[in-house]
């Protein structure tokens, strides 16, 4: 048994975590969408949109930008 007062290191998680779990966040809405479950489709949109906030936040910690200057960088071929 471990000991009670084991610290617990946890590891924040990266950007390609977060866009691993969005792929399987709109894969869960889209089938929840083609099978007409309001409630799962209502859940799945939730995690959806919780997931897309917390990308932006990485994506402004990784980089300093925000999805938004991203977007224009690359609009322009800056990047």
């Amino acid at each position: 048994m471990p000991p009670h007062n084991a610290v617990v290191t946890i590891r924040p998680r990266s950007l390609s975590n977060v866009l691993l779990d969005l792929k399987e966040a709109k894969r869960d809405y889209d089938d929840a969408l083609g099978d007409e479950h309001e409630d799962r489709a209502t859940e799945a949109e939730t995690r959806l949109t919780d997931l897309q906030s917390e990308f932006d936040v990485r994506l402004a910690e990784s980089t300093g930008l925000s999805v938004e200057d991203f977007r224009a960088a690359y609009s322009e071929a800056l990047i």
